[in-house]
């Protein structure tokens, strides 16, 4: 198990930052061209043709309102889940985090996924979050799993899910069941990384976990004095990430104002390359877990293990998250971090994929899908 923060020095952050584009560009563009080329055997030079085609004449028109979309969208999830994370220094003794994850043992990273639902947040402010619980002391791994969790076990979203579906449990279920094995995995990877060695300056050399945990460092004050408090930490999270999340944005809605829609006609009835571009497209559209079922349920080409592959990856990794992950740990360890979310997210398609057609009838009934029920 990783030690709370301490008072150790701080590795400098990497240098190359560039890295962490270009790596998961490359990332992205391999899911996208390999998968094609061999489910649909297509020529080069037809689909380098395809991908050549001008983009139309409305693009601009269309950037300007993906942008304020997505914003307008996922700037009051951001200021709630800042709000959030001041109110769990708040409301939650600082001692008691370390205190349980340490009695628990083994069981502290699956009990930190468990009651994941009882903290809902929306993953566009999950930086937040993930800043206060390793400032009161939780472990990197525990924070990890969390981060990986909440947003999709957030009760809202598994709602949203099941309407988005023509009310099928089979999504909401399977996806909730996806975050909990990717975020468990993972975690459990990780459980004896440092902390000290991915955080950034800010977060490790700013109100330490372990210093916290043993001096009650929470938030000062009482009554108003300290609601002031919680409303001021609030809006210093909130404006902190502010930049991140808008850089974010602005990239989504570029890519996706320049992709072509007929470019998804070849990909969404191949079982490798169905799951992988709806992958990426929930890594580039960037969209808030609480509206992108709507989004992924209007593919309609695409296979049902399709659509759970760009609802399991979408909470946990795209564009928009990469800054706001950045808020949090060191560039290195982002790359690191994405890949075994895209690697983890790709085992638990091809699991699904491997099970027998009864299992999968059983949940899932192809003549029902759209009924609505009375």
């Amino acid at each position: 198990m990783s030690q709370p923060l301490t008072q150790q020095p701080f590795t400098a952050a990497p240098a190359r930052e560039k890295w962490l584009g270009a790596l998961l560009m490359v990332v992205l563009i391999l899911a996208i061209f390999v998968p094609v080329l061999l489910q649909q055997q297509m020529g080069f030079s037809a689909y380098l043709d395809r991908l050549n085609q001008q983009p139309g004449p409305g693009w601009r028109e269309n950037f300007a309102t993906y942008f304020i979309a997505i914003v307008l969208e996922g700037a009051p999830y951001m200021l709630l889940s800042a709000l959030a994370g001041a109110l769990l220094e708040w409301l939650i003794p600082p001692q008691w985090l370390p205190r349980m994850v340490k009695r628990l043992g083994f069981w502290g990273i699956p009990a930190v996924i468990l009651i994941a639902p009882l903290f809902p947040i929306c993953e566009c402010g999950i930086g937040f979050v993930a800043r206060r619980l390793l400032r009161m002391g939780l472990p990197l791994p525990h924070t990890l799993a969390y981060l990986l969790a909440a947003p999709i076990l957030n009760p809202l979203v598994l709602l949203g899910t099941w309407m988005a579906f023509g009310q099928n449990l089979f999504y909401p279920l399977l996806r909730a069941g996806g975050a909990i094995l990717v975020a468990l995995g993972i975690a459990l990877f990780y459980r004896r990384l440092q902390a000290q060695s991915v955080l950034i300056p800010d977060v490790a050399q700013s109100h330490h976990a372990a210093c916290c945990a043993q001096h009650a460092c929470a938030i000062p004050g009482k009554g108003w004095s300290r609601l002031r408090s919680v409303l001021l930490q609030t809006r210093a999270d909130f404006l902190d990430s502010a930049g991140y999340f808008l850089f974010g944005v602005f990239i989504a809605s570029l890519m996706k104002s320049l992709i072509h829609p007929g470019w998804l006609a070849d990909l969404g009835q191949g079982s490798l390359s169905g799951p992988a571009t709806m992958m990426s497209m929930a890594f580039v559209l960037s969209l808030c877990a609480g509206a992108d079922a709507f989004v992924a349920a209007s593919f309609v080409s695409f296979n049902p293990l399709s659509h759970l592959a760009f609802l399991v990856i979408g909470p946990m990794l795209d564009i928009k998250l990469l800054f706001m992950y950045r808020t949090v740990f060191q560039s290195r360890f982002i790359i690191r971090l994405g890949l075994a979310i895209i690697l983890a997210v790709s085992v638990y398609i091809l699991l699904l994929q491997g099970l027998p057609d009864s299992w999968m009838d059983y949940l899932y009934d192809v003549d029902n899908r759209w009924q609505v029920l009375p």
